[in-house]
Order: structure tokens, then C-alpha cells, then sequence
């Protein structure tokens, strides 16, 4: 879950051009790193709510699975159908929204959200002046 948010980070510096990145991201994670051991059972317990979550929602997600995975609409996936996309079927419609929730919830917790932010601002330079 945490190295999910990294990822996040990550991802939206390499939207940006170059000379508009401003987050080194393995400085954050080596910034950060040293806090996470506390922080394990609070990214644990935020897990097991959103696979709680996921679960309640089964049918709904099942639906939209068959629709992503069925594309000759014929009711049925076939096995070929599986393999071309499962892989992306369920980064969408399970990964994506798991971890955007466990995310945000991580970053709700105070303690996480401190630590986190602190990091961030040291790696944008924050805070550092004289």
C-alpha cells in the first residue's frame, strides 16, 4: 500500500516534463524508509478494509469484469478473451480503486500523513532555509 503511494507520486512527476519535476521520489522513499516499521499495521489494517470494501461490492464488480472481459459480448469469456485482458480488466476495476481508497485513507492517518509530509517537504527543499 505505501509503495503504492510512492508509485502514485511517481507516476504524476512523469506526466510532467522534465524541467517541471520537483519531486525526487527514491529521495521521499529514502527520506521515508526509516518510518515505515511503524506504520506497518496501520497500511495492514487499511488493506483489509478496502479488500472488505471490494467484497461487498462482488456482484458489481463482477458485472463490470464481464463486460471489460467479454468483448464479443456474447455472454460468455472465452479462455482467449481471459488472457488478452485480465491483466488490464482488473488493474482497472480492482487495483485502481483499492488502492486510490487505501491511499487516501493512508494519508488520513495523522501519524502516516506527518511522517509523509515531512519527508516531502524536506525532498521539495521546505523548510531547509536559514
Amino acid at each position: 500500500l505505501v509503495k503504492s503511494l510512492f508509485y502514485q507520486v511517481n507516476m504524476g512527476q512523469g506526466l510532467l516534463a522534465s524541467a517541471d519535476r520537483r519531486i525526487d521520489v527514491s529521495e521521499l522513499v529514502r527520506q521515508l524508509e526509516p518510518h515505515l516499521p511503524k506504520h506497518k499495521a496501520t497500511a495492514a489494517r487499511i488493506a483489509e478494509e478496502c479488500c472488505s470494501h471490494l467484497t461487498t461490492r462482488s456482484q458489481s464488480l463482477a458485472e463490470k469484469l464481464l463486460k471489460r472481459l467479454d468483448t464479443n459480448a456474447d455472454g460468455i469469456v472465452s479462455e482467449e478473451e481471459f488472457l488478452k485482458g485480465a491483466l488490464h480488466a482488473f488493474a482497472i476495476e480492482v487495483e485502481n480503486i483499492a488502492l486510490s481508497v487505501g491511499v487516501q485513507s493512508l494519508l488520513s492517518d495523522e501519524s502516516f500523513a506527518d511522517d509523509f509530509h515531512t519527508a516531502m517537504g524536506s525532498v521539495l527543499g521546505l523548510g531547509n532555509e536559514s
